[in-house]
């Protein structure tokens, strides 16, 4: 996820879960002992001066047919935010995915990854955005592109394929998860 601001932080209430996942693929004929560590700093309520909050837009609602296929996903911004970080969510059949804004003049890319790698299932590829330098506002429209390349055989579905961008930002102190409609 990156480090967070000066001021910033996210909410996590007391007895809330929260689940770190580390994966790793050990590609050689030896035995791997490994050692995972995470550095979570705590904040006073009182010395927040902005709320951060992970984000999803996308749907899980996904069913890829065999050989190549598309889908559209649209969403409605539920309110004001301003994205920290985004990256795209697909699993190991995935080809590749966008994620852009609707403007004035059409639809301008925010995160494009025109070939995707199945490693970042788990890695994710992110961007990361200044503090204040993307602001999504309420009602605005995104949409995110997901492509597949199934050599499966048989359909695919949630939870074996996704389609999705995910995220921190700020100016929300929840989660915030825009399920889109499929186009």
């Amino acid at each position: 996820m990156g480090e967070l601001p000066d001021g910033m932080a996210m909410y996590l209430p007391s007895g809330q879960r929260w689940t770190l996942q580390t994966h790793y693929t050990n590609t050689s004929e030896e035995t791997l002992y490994v050692q995972d560590a995470y550095e979570i700093e705590v904040m006073l309520v009182g010395d927040v001066r902005e709320w951060a909050a992970a984000w999803f837009m996308g749907t899980d609602e996904v069913v890829v047919p065999v050989g190549t296929s598309s889908m559209r996903v649209e969403c409605a911004w539920p309110h004001d935010f301003s994205l920290l970080s985004v990256w795209g969510h697909l699993h190991e059949w995935g080809s590749a995915i966008r994620f852009e804004r609707e403007s004035g003049d059409g639809w301008e890319t925010v995160y494009d990854v025109p070939t995707w790698d199945p490693e970042w299932t788990n890695n994710a590829n992110p961007e990361y955005h200044d503090a204040w330098a993307f602001p999504v506002v309420e009602g605005e429209r995104f949409m995110v592109t997901c492509s597949w390349d199934n050599t499966t055989g048989s359909d695919l579905a949630f939870p074996s394929e996704m389609c999705g961008v995910l995220g921190v930002g700020h100016g929300a102190r929840d989660a915030i998860n825009c399920n889109g409609t499929i186009q």
